[in-house]
Order: structure tokens, then sequence, then C-alpha cells
């Protein structure tokens, strides 16, 4: 039969103890001493000596029996209400505790270590700890908890550590729970303006002449002219009907896809907060891609923070895939002979233009670019930071400042 029981906590919480700091006198090695000392006041017949040994080695191999099945099938679960967020988001997390076992606990903590960049709603903003009185054999604890990350990243929320003991606190014992609960943080979204792909390249083709490629047998509508439309594709009569420029809309006959390189080389030295801007300004980038119906790709020669390469990532409609390794990032590369351009290009499956992001450009990449005229006319390359080498790519090297429309973050997604 289980049930459950109201939680508690304080506003002023007890000063962690060490476990390892139990009591001296519930040792697992005094308890011989006491044992020696209940043999010795039977052997001299002292009677007050009998009665406080025995009193004090009853309580001993209680407490230490206490204390060695209190955490025994002591159940910690927890359930996120969202497992991948942008930053500043809150999250509420259900925590459930069940002692599934006979033996009542006079009192458990549960407690979640500290983490850069994690706060807490209540209470301590870096460390949580909670505390718990009576949990009887067979109950369980319920109850909510809320939280925000500051910054990108993956965080550990089903690490927690979990201690009990006797009700004195005479003997406590500690272990360390991991319930494999991690929280995908992803960089900030600012408002950007991107390129209109359709003027600039043909999906699937590999040739520098601009245009979407579409059937025109197949018309899927009319809509306003937009900035890099084809002049041939303006509707007249619909324009002079409606009183603004009207273009018309046609069926592509290949998916509309776009190939994102992330190169993190030269961010080792480089201030954290410019490096998470570069991944916000990519995140926002493919975000608006994405929303246009643009299949998003990616590949990159960093590391994550496990230390495994990023994975490359085929075009796909699902940008959430993007986003989760843009959260594991790290300013880290894999060792390579090659430019990241050269390993992408080199596979022949596919051909969709390249947007390729990096701290700056280098003369390895004006060289590319010269050596691999047709494949790198669908390239185009975006900086962090001026050098004299992107003043040779005129045209087709821009900075990233130019894709931000404006310094606000967006808060619609």
């Amino acid at each position: 039969m289980s049930s459950e029981i109201k939680v508690n906590q304080t506003e002023e919480e007890e000063e962690r103890r060490d476990p390892k700091q139990t009591s001296i006198l519930f040792d697992q090695y005094v308890i011989w001493g006491v044992v020696a000392l209940l043999i010795g006041a039977l052997w001299f017949k002292i009677v007050s000596l009998v009665i406080i040994s025995s009193l004090l080695l009853v309580i001993t191999v209680i407490i230490r029996v206490w204390k060695h099945h209190s955490l025994k099938q002591l159940i910690p679960t927890i359930e996120l209400q969202k497992t991948r967020v942008f930053p500043e988001d809150l999250i509420t997390m259900e925590c459930t505790l069940s002692n599934e076992k006979w033996l009542p606990l006079v009192w458990v903590e549960w407690e979640h270590p500290k983490q850069e960049g994690w706060n807490w709603t209540e209470g301590d903003p870096e460390q949580y700890r909670l505390r718990l009185l009576w949990l009887w054999g067979f109950q369980h604890a319920k109850w909510e908890m809320t939280g925000k990350a500051s910054k990108r990243g993956v965080y550990s929320l089903g690490s927690i550590l979990i201690r009990s003991g006797d009700a004195f606190r005479f003997a406590e014992q500690e272990k360390g729970v991991d319930l494999n609960k991690e929280l995908y943080v992803y960089p900030k979204l600012l408002s950007v303006s991107v390129p209109a792909l359709r003027s600039v390249f043909q999906w699937g083709i590999g040739r520098k002449s601009g245009g979407l490629l579409e059937d025109p047998s197949h018309i899927a509508g009319i809509r306003e002219y937009q900035n890099g439309d084809e002049w041939r594709k303006i509707h007249w009569q619909a324009s002079a009907r409606m009183g603004t420029l009207q273009t018309w809309v046609y069926k592509p006959i290949l998916p509309k896809q776009l190939m994102i390189l992330t190169d993190v080389k030269g961010f080792w030295n480089v201030p954290n907060r410019e490096f998470e801007w570069f991944l916000s300004v990519i995140a926002s980038v493919a975000m608006n891609y994405h929303r246009q119906g643009i299949q998003i790709g990616h590949a990159s020669n960093a590391i994550d923070y496990k230390g495994m390469k990023i994975r490359d990532l085929v075009p796909t409609q699902t940008v959430g895939l993007f986003l989760d390794d843009l959260a594991k990032m790290t300013s880290t590369t894999v060792p390579s002979q090659h430019l990241l351009l050269e390993e992408v290009t080199r596979k022949k499956d596919n051909a969709a233009p390249i947007f390729y992001f990096c701290e700056q450009i280098l003369e390895g990449h004006v060289g590319w670019v010269k050596q691999n005229g047709k494949v790198s006319a669908r390239v185009i390359f975006y900086y962090r930071q001026r050098s004299s080498y992107a003043d040779q790519l005129q045209g087709q090297a821009f900075a990233m400042d130019s894709l931000l429309s404006s310094n606000k973050i967006v808060k619609n997604r």
C-alpha cells in the first residue's frame, strides 16, 4: 500500500554534514569496545555498568542497521516538462521519492549539485536541497521544482545526491544517483535577415547561375514580389489589378536544402561570449531558413562536451538534431590535416548550397576557392573577424554582423 506525504522545505537549512563524519560512539570498530565493556561488567558483576553498556550496544546496533538499510530500495524519479529549451526558459521538474521497504525513514535529504549556468527559482539559486521528514514504509513523496539555464549547454538534471540516517544524525550515509535526465539548452536566437537563396542558387544542380529549379507547368499560386524574384516570373495582369507587383509561384522539382558548416578553428583564444554569439547567429540563420521550408544539413570540425566529434547531418526537415549539436558543441577542434570544406565537398551525394561560418577567412580558404571554381560557386563564407584574406573573396565572403537585423533576441519561436 502506497501513500503520498506532503513535502515541506525549510528556508533555513542545516549546514551540510559529511556522511563520513559519523559520531565516534557509533563507529564500526567502537562496537567491539562496547562488547568488551559489557563482558567486563558481567564478569565483575557491576549492574549499573551492565545496564549502560547493554543499552549502548542496543542503540549502536540499531543505528548501524538503520544506517546500512536506510538508502536501500529508496527509488528516486524525475520527469522533465521539457528536454529542449532556450536560455532563460523556465523548466518544471516533477520529482518522486519512493520508500519501497518496511523500514521507515525519519529524514531524507535530496540534493542537486551545483552546475554552472543553472539557477533554481526557490531557495539557494545555485544548489537545491530538500529535506523530507518521516517517509514511512511503502510511502512516496511528490513535489515540483523549477529552474532555468542562463546559457547554452547540456545540463545533467538527473544527477542527485540522497542521504539519510538515524533520527539524531549520529550516523548517516550518502549515495549519488544518475537518472539520465539531460536538458539541452540551445543558443539564444537573434533577429537576422538572411539572403534569398532562390536568387543565388539552384538546388541540386551545382551551377553558378541563379534561380530555384522549378517546374513552370505546375503553378502553386501567386504572391507579392520579393527582393530577388526574377522579372520573367512577374504576373503583370495580377500586378495591374492589385496595384503591387505579383509573381508566379511554381512547385519546385527538387527539395530546397542548405548545408551549414561550423568551423570552430581559432576560437580557443577567443572570449567565450564571442563564441556563444557565433553559435547564436548560426542557430538564428538556420531557424529562419527552416521556417521557409528549407531542409538544413550540418557539418563541423568541433567536438562535443563528452569529447566526441560532432556528427554530420544530411539536410532534413528536423532542425532539432542540428540545434542539439549546437547545444553540445565546444570550441575544441578535431585534429585534421584537411579543411572542413574539403571534407564536406568531397562527398558527391549532395550539391546543396553551403553557408560556411568561421572565426576568420584564412589563406587556406582562399586557396581552396581558387582550386575548386565550380564547387566553390555554391559556397558563401561568413566570418566573425575580418582578415586581409576576406578581401580576396569579395562578393563571396561577408561579416556575420551583416546578417543581424537588430540586437534584439527573438522571443517567438
